[in-house]
């Protein structure tokens, strides 16, 4: 079943708590304090990890506001390939797991346009892995 592949569970960081504007970085935490939980169900695979995958490119924070204050889709939603990247070690981390299956389970806290789970998604473009895209609110 699930050793045939791995499992990875990731979100996108908080912009509004890079920038300072709340003092938690909720998806993150809500994540981690689940993963204790969903050990429960993954544990016979042991092909599971969390893991931050995401950081955010500092010009996107200075230079933007929040994207929930920006208005109309189109303008949440342009520029985005910008916003997120993969650092070194995330990078040779998705490589090691790129010779076998690996799937790669995004999880946001709130989708409205879907831009974040989007931009993320592009972010993983050049690995070998299957993406999900989940919210948790609509």
């Amino acid at each position: 079943r699930y050793k045939d592949f791995d499992i990875v569970f990731t979100y996108p960081p908080s912009t509004m708590f890079y920038r300072k504007e709340k003092n938690i970085d909720s998806m993150g935490n809500l994540l981690m304090l689940t993963g204790k939980y969903l050990n429960f169900y993954f544990k016979p695979s042991g092909n599971y990890s969390f893991r931050s995958l995401f950081s955010i490119n500092r010009k996107y924070i200075k230079n933007k506001k929040a994207q929930h204050l920006d208005g109309s889709r189109e303008t949440r939603t342009k520029n985005l390939s910008d916003r997120y990247y993969l650092n070194f070690w995330d990078r040779r981390f998705l490589r090691k797991l790129a010779k076998r299956k690996t799937i790669i389970v995004i999880i946001d806290d709130v989708s409205s346009t879907g831009g974040t789970l989007l931009a993320c998604k592009k972010t993983l473009k050049d690995f070998n892995v299957e993406t999900l895209l989940y919210s948790l609110a609509h």
